[in-house]
Parts: structure tokens; sequence; C-alpha cells
């Protein structure tokens, strides 16, 4: 083999080793990716149900605060405000709930 032929090996094998670790990096990130997603999605899940039990919350206190005296919150008050909601949630189903 003559100078030019060995080079232009070399040269093939460099671009190969990099194709390959190109593959590789870009592999990693699109799982990096769809597992900051699945947290993204999670997270966001989260933050719904903690809204929505921040506004059932409020408004318990709200339709409350006539019923009770200082910041006591009658029990049947409660009780009637929880049942005319269905599930307590504010209309959201949770898990395990019909």
């Amino acid at each position: 083999m003559d100078l030019t032929t060995d080079n232009e090996q070399t040269v093939r094998e460099q671009m190969q080793a990099r194709l390959d670790a190109l593959r590789k990096e870009l592999d990693t990130g699109q799982a990096d990716l769809h597992k900051v997603e699945n947290q993204r999605r999670y997270l966001r899940e989260t933050m719904l149900r903690i809204s929505g039990a921040i506004q059932v919350l409020e408004e318990l206190l709200t339709e409350a605060q006539p019923a009770g005296q200082n910041g006591v919150i009658a029990e049947g008050s409660q009780r009637a405000a929880v049942q005319s909601r269905g599930d307590g949630v504010g209309g959201w189903k949770t898990r395990g709930s019909a």
C-alpha cells in the first residue's frame, strides 16, 4: 500500500468512529428527552391536582365562613359542602372513585 491509501483509510476510520459516537450521543439524548417529557407530564398532573385541591378548600372556607364562629367551621356545613361536590375534589374524579 502507498501513503495516500493509508491516509485515506485512516481518515475513513476516523470518520466512521465519529459517526458511531454521534449516533450513540443521539440515542442518549433521545432517551434523556423521553425521560424529561415523562417527568414534565407527571409534574403537570401533580400541579393540576394541587390546584384543584386548593380551589376546593378555598371554596369550602368561603362557603363555611358565615356558618362558623371565630374561624371554626360548623361540622354540618362542611359535610354538606363536600357532599354537594360529589367526590369532594371540585368535581374531579380521583383514582379509585366512581
